[in-house]
């Protein structure tokens, strides 16, 4: 894998420049915005070959429609007894030095497709050892250790970011939203830093910013989104009700409408998804907002939080109707097993992460690459494996 950075005055200059520069096949790995420039790092693979396709052409069937019956039909059985494997119509030729791996169990193999040979080219305990180390759940660990095995990759990089890309949703929020963005979140996840990052970004685009404040609750909400506003010389409009709520997404979408080119951020109050009453208040701000401007919920949590706890935390913020999640803390996080449980036991799309708590550092999108980075601790972050073993 070669790794390039490219510097422009917004993302989608950026992104030309690794289109032209990398072809359509590149891989983002991380997004940075200082200092009124966007710095995109992409990669693109060397001898890396795509997995065959697992079906003939003339079926119509995607591979993404493929994988998700698989995952599926793993679901449905004892994780003891499932042999959740990824089969080729037709086995590669072993690369050099490769490890010969058992075939499928037949009952598996035929329920797919026939298949002769896995191959792995590194060392799958290694890569359930990194796993654990996180704090990732066992099953999904198996899972992945599973999936990871069965790509044609040729290192444990590639090879967990192929598995995780197979077993999870990945979708960035765009540098200039089309809806509003609600964000919703527990006490201390960063929504009010993350609405401020969000807002830079989009005004990086040359948009005008509509910063919106629903949280009545904590002493001095207003006064510190009154401080970032000021910041980004951007209105900032209080909405300690849901009518009001409503009434201001009515009045940015007539402005919208009429001069374009427009992002709408709104903070919430945080509150504990797990009171009902709480909870009910959450939702009933959510309805207001979809009501008057169509605004998509997007949940912010913490990376830093206990695996079981972070995934409990995103199954509710589903049900209320996030759709997304942003990770934070990232800097602080020492383990991302909070982030696979969550993502895995909710279904929330990943789209981006904070690692830093500054303003000036922006937030980081993440696809498969960057996980599969983090896990294996191949990033400046704190929560690299040489850090955790300390």
């Amino acid at each position: 894998m070669r790794l390039r950075t490219f510097t422009a005055p917004s993302l989608a200059e950026a992104m030309n420049e690794v289109r032209r520069s990398l072809g359509e096949d590149a891989i983002i790995v991380s997004t940075h915005e200082a200092a009124g420039k966007v710095e995109v790092t992409a990669a693109i693979e060397g001898r890396r070959r795509e997995p065959a396709p697992l079906l003939a052409p003339e079926t119509g069937r995607s591979l993404d429609d493929i994988l998700l019956e698989r995952l599926q039909n793993s679901l449905r059985e004892p994780e003891a007894q499932g042999e959740r494997s990824l089969v080729k119509t037709s086995a590669p030729a072993a690369p050099a030095g490769a490890r010969r791996v058992a075939p499928a169990s037949p009952r598996e193999a035929a329920r797919h497709e026939p298949a002769e040979t896995r191959y792995a080219s590194f060392d799958s305990e290694e890569l359930h050892r990194a796993l654990s180390d996180h704090g990732t759940p066992p099953a999904l660990t198996a899972s992945l250790v599973r999936t990871a095995s069965a790509m044609d990759a040729d290192d444990p990089l590639n090879a967990l970011a192929l598995a995780l890309e197979t077993r999870f949703n990945f979708e960035p929020l765009a540098p200039l939203p089309q809806r509003p963005l609600l964000l919703i979140g527990m006490p201390g996840a960063g929504k009010t830093v993350t609405q401020i990052k969000l807002a830079a970004r989009a005004m990086g685009e040359g948009a005008k910013i509509t910063l919106i404040t629903a949280d009545a609750v904590r002493t001095g909400a207003a006064l510190q989104s009154e401080a970032y506003g000021a910041l980004l010389e951007a209105p900032v409009l209080k909405a300690e009700t849901a009518d009001e709520l409503t009434g201001h997404l009515a009045e940015y979408r007539e402005a919208a409408s009429m001069h374009g080119a427009r992002a709408c951020l709104i903070d919430t109050a945080s509150f504990n998804p797990f009171n009902a009453q709480e909870s009910a208040e959450a939702a009933e701000m959510i309805a207001a907002a979809r009501r008057g401007g169509k605004a998509e919920p997007v949940a912010v949590l913490s990376a830093a939080m206990d695996p079981v706890l972070t995934a409990e935390v995103a199954e509710e913020m589903a049900q209320l109707g996030a759709r997304r999640v942003i990770f934070t803390q990232l800097d602080l996080a020492r383990r991302m097993g909070g982030l696979l449980a969550a993502a895995d036991a909710s279904g929330l799309s990943l789209s981006q992460i904070s690692i830093s708590p500054y303003l000036g550092q922006g937030l980081a999108r993440l696809d498969p690459v960057r996980l599969a980075q983090l896990v294996l601790g191949e990033t400046g972050t704190s929560g690299s494996r040489k850090a955790r073993s300390a």
